[in-house]
C-alpha cells in the first residue's frame, strides 16, 4: 500500500468515497500557503519560560536546591 497521506487522523472508507481527517498547521488552508517545518523543538521554544519554571519547582518539590544559569549558544 503506497502512503498517500503521512499525518491522517482519521479516515472514513465507503463504497463512493474516502474521507480523511488531516492535522495540519493552523490556517494552512485557508490561506493556501504551503507547509513549513516548524522544526522538532517549535513548541518547547515557544513554551520555554514554562518549562524551565515547572522543572525548577519540581525539583525543588524533591529537595533540591537549584541555581540556573544561562549559557550563551554559538
Amino acid at each position: 500500500m503506497e502512503v498517500i497521506i503521512e499525518r491522517a487522523c482519521g479516515m472514513d472508507v465507503h463504497k463512493d468515497s474516502i474521507t480523511a481527517c488531516i492535522l495540519t498547521p493552523k490556517g494552512l488552508l485557508t490561506r493556501k500557503e504551503m507547509y513549513v517545518d516548524l522544526g522538532e523543538d517549535y513548541f518547547d521554544k515557544q513554551r520555554e519560560q514554562y518549562i524551565v519554571r515547572h522543572s525548577l519547582r519540581r525539583l525543588e518539590s524533591l529537595g533540591y536546591t537549584v541555581s540556573l544559569s544561562e549559557t550563551k549558544v554559538s
